[in-house]
């Protein structure tokens, strides 16, 4: 499984979060694909999209859908 940090965005507050002072640090959709096609080039068999808050970002589907297309298996740390 290939890991891939997306950012640090998160919609939600919780008083143990580590990461609230980098919450505005977020990588580019561009950048996320890119990490998915390089997990698909090194022989993963997932791609596992982590935050902050994967499900925030506009681009998941995109990136389920070209994750799908390089035959990786897809998943979420939310």
């Amino acid at each position: 499984k290939a890991l891939i940090k997306v950012g640090y965005a998160c919609n939600d507050h919780c008083s143990f979060c580590h990461t609230l002072d980098v919450r505005h640090i977020d990588d580019s959709r561009d950048g996320v694909h890119a990490k998915i096609e390089r997990a698909a080039q090194l022989g993963y068999s997932m791609a596992v999209l982590s935050g902050g808050e994967p499900t925030i970002r506009p681009e998941l589907i995109r990136w389920a859908k070209h994750s799908a297309l390089r035959n990786l298996d897809f998943g979420l740390v939310t």
